[in-house]
Formats: structure tokens, C-alpha cells, sequence
């Protein structure tokens, strides 16, 4: 009995999907037509007709072998001939660590240096997806094309083009990291598939918004500091996290961001302003780390937010509307790029900054902190 079937699906985008088997894994493939589904369907059962040895070999392997012969056959040359030539090229290289071994030093040496955890393990989740397809291959023997044929099939199974890209730019660090180390000799992921990743509008909070949260948020004043380094400091989240006291120089009117803690190990100092010094001063206490617990901050940000009647929270809101408020009241895009810790003010207009008044401007950075 044939283990491909179709079932109707309520998608936004496809109608039916196809299960299937490859190499005793279910997997499943996403069509918007019948008719489409239908070939699909074809296709695998063909598949399964070859027997236990020959349904190992993918489609994609089978057309690669095609290919091969085809361009062999002029110079009297097999598939085994060319096999040989290729593993004495591998096997000349000078280091033939496997993609997985160099992951886990790559995981470790980031471990050690004290990385956001939760930067590391979203990281590592992706990295460890494509150890499952490649773990064991030597990191030289890896090219552009299969990389692009694997980010391709991230987006065949239905995830968005910017997780792909998020894949994709994890793929990008690793096979960095073994250039540097001098595992490879150039980088495959530079010149791979890179989805098009459509820009939503850049989402901010209202000044009235603002006023709300920052009202609802004084209920938790241990939080308080935290949400006022993102609103009204820029912060990024992950570097608030890794924030302590010590390097809030309020005597001295700035936040110092050392390398340990701001993104990409660039430090930067930040303007303490009138509305980020009136939220600092109040804090319960300023020794120690910034904010509390990951859970406990989001239980207590989530009620904060539903008391003040915000449903929508565009992604990134705090640090965006920081941005857009202070271009907005500084007229000077290099200025904020500066704050933000950006090299130059090309990615704030790309992702951070929305159009808004300068009388809002003015008016949000005139919010203080309630006696």
C-alpha cells in the first residue's frame, strides 16, 4: 500500500498537502493547486516503485547523476572515475574537519565569551537543522549549490523568506568562523540564495501609547529601568540584558555600552536625556543587573501592556520609536545612527525609523517619570 496521500489544507497560500516518505522520515510538501498535488503524488509513488536501494535516491540526486553522465561521456569518463579524482582532491586539503565538529567549537567559543543565551540558542537550532543534512561532511567539501538548494528547501516547506534568511546568516557566521580558523578557504554561504525579504511598514508606539505604558509599567518598578533604556535610550533588547548597574554613569550623563555587551562587540556610549534620567533615578535600586528574570519581565510587560490598551506590538516597537522620535527632534540621522549603535545612518532608514511630527517628537521626549 502507497504511504503518499493528499489532504485539503486551510493556508493562506496552499490548498493541499502531500505526505510522504524519504528515507523513513515523514515529510511533507505544500501545493495550491490539485492538479499540482496530483504530480507530486506521482512523482513519490514513481519512488517507492524503485525498491528499497533505488528510493534512498532523491529526485534531485537522481537528475544530478543524469547530469553527471551526460557531461562525462564526451571525455570516456564514469561516475566512479570522477568520484576518485574528487575524493584524492578532498582528501590532498589540509584540514578535513566535519561541519558538525566545527559547530560545536564555534558554540563553545561563544559559550565562553559570554553571549546573550537566547541569541545562542536560536543560533544553535539553526546550525544544528543543517548539521542533521550535512554534520558529517567535511567543512571543505561543502559548495554554494548545496547550500542554495538546502535554504530553497527551507522555503519549499513552508517557512518565510526572512527565516530563511535568518538561516541563512547563521550558515554565513559558521562557515566565517571556519575561514578565520583556516578550516575552508572562502566562505560558500557569500554567494548562495538569499530570499527577497519584503519590508513591512516600521512599527512604533504612539506618544499617547507611550504615556500608558510607561504609566502601567510603574506598577513593576524593577522593570521600569529596562523598558526606559529601550524607549527612551535605543537599547536593543538583548543588550539590556547583559546590562548592569555600574554602567549607568548617571553623574555623568551617559549609559557606557562596552563591547561585551553591545551587538557585533562595538561599544558606543548613550545620551542619558531628561525623559531616560527621570525613569532611571526612580529605580528601587541600582546595583546589580537592570532587569529581572526573562519570564518574569514578559509576565509583567504583558499585563502592563493590557492595562494600557495596547493590542498591537510591532516587532522591535521600543528601539524603532526611540529612533523615529529622536531623528525626528534632532534632524540628524548620523546623530541617532550614532545612539543606536549603527556604523553609518543607511540601516535607519532601511528598518528603524517611521515618518512622524516634530511636535510629537517634542512631545514624547518631554515624558518624565510620574512623582
Amino acid at each position: 500500500m502507497s504511504r503518499v496521500s493528499i489532504q485539503s489544507i486551510s493556508h493562506p497560500n496552499y490548498g493541499f498537502r502531500v505526505r510522504f516518505f524519504d528515507r523513513g522520515k515523514r515529510k511533507f510538501s505544500y501545493c495550491k493547486t490539485k492538479a499540482e498535488a496530483e504530480r507530486v503524488v506521482r512523482e513519490k509513488r514513481t519512488i517507492e516503485k524503485r525498491g528499497p536501494l533505488l528510493a534512498q535516491v532523491t529526485d534531485q540526486e537522481a537528475a544530478v547523476v543524469l547530469e553527471a553522465r551526460q557531461k562525462l561521456e564526451p571525455f570516456d569518463r564514469t561516475l566512479r572515475d570522477a568520484l576518485n579524482h574528487y575524493m584524492g582532491y578532498l582528501e590532498s586539503l589540509p584540514d578535513q574537519s566535519l561541519v558538525a565538529e566545527v559547530a560545536e567549537l564555534m558554540l563553545d567559543q561563544r559559550h565562553e565569551a559570554g553571549l546573550d543565551r537566547h541569541h545562542l540558542t536560536d543560533w544553535a537550532s539553526r546550525i544544528r537543522r543543517f548539521c542533521e543534512a550535512f554534520g558529517n561532511r567535511p567543512m571543505p567539501s561543502m559548495t554554494t549549490e548545496e547550500i542554495s538548494d538546502w535554504l530553497i528547501e527551507l522555503g519549499r516547506d513552508g517557512l518565510k523568506a526572512q527565516t530563511v534568511t535568518n538561516y541563512r546568516r547563521a550558515l554565513h557566521a559558521l562557515f566565517e568562523f571556519a575561514r578565520k580558523n583556516e578550516k575552508v578557504a572562502s566562505n560558500p554561504v557569500t554567494d548562495s540564495f538569499n530570499p527577497r525579504v519584503e519590508r513591512s511598514d516600521i512599527g512604533i508606539l504612539s506618544v499617547d501609547q507611550v504615556k500608558a505604558l510607561m504609566w502601567e509599567v510603574s506598577a513593576f518598578p524593577d522593570l521600569v529601568p529596562g523598558i526606559a533604556l529601550q524607549l527612551f535610550g535605543g537599547m536593543r533588547l538583548e543588550e539590556v540584558r547583559k546590562m548592569s548597574w555600574e554602567l549607568v554613569k548617571l553623574d555623568d550623563g551617559f549609559i557606557d555600552v562596552p563591547p561585551k555587551v553591545g551587538k557585533g562587540g562595538r561599544s558606543r556610549h548613550i545620551e542619558i536625556t531628561y525623559s531616560l534620567r527621570s525613569f532611571l533615578e526612580g529605580a528601587p535600586t541600582q546595583s546589580g543587573p537592570i532587569i529581572p528574570s526573562a519570564t518574569r519581565r514578559r509576565n509583567q510587560l504583558r499585563e502592563a501592556r493590557r492595562k494600557a490598551g495596547i493590542t498591537a506590538w510591532p516587532h522591535n516597537c521600543l528601539r524603532h520609536s526611540y529612533a523615529s522620535y529622536h531623528v525626528a527632534l534632532h534632524e540628524s540621522a548620523d546623530r541617532t545612527a550614532l545612539q543606536l549603535g549603527h556604523t553609518n545612518s543607511q540601516m535607519l532608514f532601511q528598518r528603524y525609523r517611521a515618518v512622524v511630527r516634530k511636535g510629537d517628537a517634542e512631545e514624547f521626549w518631554a515624558i518624565r517619570a510620574q512623582d
